[in-house]
This record gives C-alpha cells, structure tokens and sequence, in this order.
C-alpha cells in the first residue's frame, strides 16, 4: 500500500516584519519642525537688522528713485535729495524725526498716480522738502526758490 502523501498545509502570506513606528510621518514632521524653526530665525534675524540699521529700506527706496529720475531732475537736485536723506537717516538713529511730519514723506512716495514713472524736477524738489520737515530743518535757497526783486519805479522831477 502506498501512501499519498500528504496535503500542503494552507499558511497564509508570509509574515511580516513589524514596521518602525513613525516611518514618513515621522521624517516629514522632523523636516518641517527645523524648515519652520529656519523661518523664524531669518525673520528674528531680519528684524533686528533692520532695527539696527533704520535706513536699509530707504536705501532700498533710494535706489529705485535715483534709477527713475527724469530728463529735468538736476545734478543740483542730485546733490540736495542725497544730503536730504543722509540727514533723515542720522535723525533716524537719534530719534529726531518729528512725527506729526511723517505723512508728507509718506505722500511725496505715493502721491504719483497716474504719472509717468519717471521722477520730475518737481517731484524731486518735493521729496526734498518732505525729508527736510520730517528732520525739522528748514530747505536750503535755491536758484529756483528765491525770490526776485520787482523794478522798482522812480518818479523823474519836472
């Protein structure tokens, strides 16, 4: 007699390996935990430059209008914006800008609409201004904004 031999035995998949816990999760929250704690240190950062060095958007501000002046701004104007903002920048640091002065300078940055993008004489001579009443410091004369003297009649004898 011979014997069948006997039936496969029925096992199921074949057993795995318990995983790690955390796995993706894990690595995805560890990658986003230092991305964010890097943000917040360059933001910390960033902001205590710019308390250390107030003038750094105005410089940045200064750039774009030294890059956009027109045919009609001169070497005068030049000269007298770039002392105009060196002396805000210092009143910056020792706390001498007046603040009830603040809203010209805002309105000489802004008061453009509609306008060429090109700065005018003009304009210039008004962001001028706008730099010397935040600081308290009255304009300096110039060519074009002092006044000329009226001939003045002298009646003839007879």
């Amino acid at each position: 007699m011979s014997s069948a031999p006997p039936p496969p035995i029925a096992t199921g998949p074949p057993l795995e390996a318990p995983r790690e816990k955390g796995g993706c999760l894990k690595a995805g929250l560890i990658g986003c935990g230092a991305l964010a704690l890097l943000c917040v240190l360059l933001f910390v950062g960033g902001v205590l430059y710019v308390r250390k060095n107030p003038g750094f958007f105005l410089d940045i501000a200064m750039g774009q209008i030294e890059k956009n002046y027109g045919p009609d701004v001169t070497e005068t104007d030049k000269r007298e914006l770039k002392a105009a903002v060196e002396d805000f920048k210092q009143a910056i640091k020792t706390n001498r800008v007046r603040k009830d002065k603040g809203g010209n300078l805002q309105a000489s940055f802004t008061s453009r609409g509609g306008r060429s993008d090109k700065l005018t004489h003009e304009d210039v001579r008004q962001l001028i201004r706008a730099f010397r009443e935040a600081v308290g410091s009255a304009p300096p004369q110039t060519p074009d904004t002092v006044p000329t003297l009226a001939p003045i009649a002298v009646p003839t004898p007879s």
